[in-house]
């Protein structure tokens, strides 16, 4: 179901919501990566390689919760949401698949040409 958004309030509540979830989830997932490290009962009979690389799952997932929190935090400023480079508006659906963002997705597209290119 497609919900129809009214006013840029709306929008903005709408990704503050789904920024709250993916915050729960997130930490819910380094909880069970932390908890199943904490609980193995033998450390020798695990394999060194999983340890690290299970670390640093939740080292990148401690990365992904800081860049979410910060976005929560900015949805109170009055820029969220519109484009660093350019100053237009950022999409509400880009907002929801990549709240931590930025930019517009032209100008998003334009940066990645440009490192390509490089």
């Amino acid at each position: 179901m497609t919900q129809t958004i009214q006013s840029p309030e709306e929008a903005v509540a709408l990704v503050r919501a789904h920024l709250r979830k993916d915050i729960d989830q997130t930490e819910a997932a380094i909880n069970a990566m932390s908890n199943d490290i904490l609980t193995v009962d033998d450390v020798e009979h695990r394999q060194v390689f999983s340890m690290a690389e299970q670390r640093a799952n939740i080292e990148q997932l401690k990365g992904r919760l800081r860049s979410l929190r910060t976005a929560l935090a900015r949805t109170g400023d009055e820029e969220f949401g519109w484009c660093d480079e350019c100053g237009d508006a950022i999409g509400v659906q880009r907002l929801l698949s990549v709240p931590t963002t930025r930019l517009c997705i032209a100008c998003a597209r334009r940066r990645e040409d440009q490192f390509a290119r490089t």
